[in-house]
């Protein structure tokens, strides 16, 4: 859980980099400069996806592994 939680901190502040990046587009220099690394940033955060998704459906399980159990 503790992993999911940082992932998704680390996605949210990788979406506010590009946000303000794309709103800073204003320049033919600036789309020369930056445009890469904001594709580079949105291809970390298709990643991140796949990894929260991953690590929310093990957290599910798990928790409906100890619900099973009765430990919850």
């Amino acid at each position: 859980a503790q992993e999911l939680e940082q992932k998704q901190t680390l996605k949210a502040n990788i979406e506010d980099r590009v946000s303000r990046l794309e709103g800073a587009n204003t320049s033919k220099y600036f789309q020369n400069e930056y445009a890469g690394i904001i594709r580079e940033y949105k291809n970390v955060i298709k990643a991140l996806d796949a990894e929260i998704a991953s690590l929310s459906r093990v957290v599910e399980n798990y928790n409906a592994v100890e619900s099973l159990r009765g430990g919850n």
